[in-house]
């Protein structure tokens, strides 16, 4: 499960401090290539740690199946197939299944 970070905005809170920075360009002459490496050093502080708030399990992640558009097939015997790699994008996570309908009308 992933955790969100909520903060109220502001520099009462904290700041993002940026300090040296430094770009090196180096050519490639036979590839006729350009290579940029751009190097910054920069820290993030928190003054007030009450105005920060960890709101953990907030969303999925690392999970094998679900949210998927295809059917289990149902085997002769009744039970449900599981012949798919359980690590596939494409495993089916969706039921269906006969329920009778009977009309029925219920007072109180």
């Amino acid at each position: 499960m992933c955790t969100a970070v909520l903060t109220k905005s502001g520099a009462e809170t904290g700041e993002t401090l940026i300090g040296h920075y430094d770009f090196q360009l180096s050519d490639n002459v036979v590839q006729k290539m350009h290579y940029g490496n751009l190097t910054i050093y920069e820290k993030s502080i928190v003054y007030r740690p009450m105005n920060v708030h960890l709101a953990e399990d907030i969303f999925c992640a690392n999970y094998v199946g679900g949210a998927g558009s295809e059917f289990k097939k149902v085997v002769t015997d009744g039970t449900m197939s599981d012949n798919v790699d359980p690590y596939s994008d494409k495993m089916p996570s969706l039921y269906a299944c006969a329920i009778g309908f009977e009309e029925q009308i219920l007072y109180r």
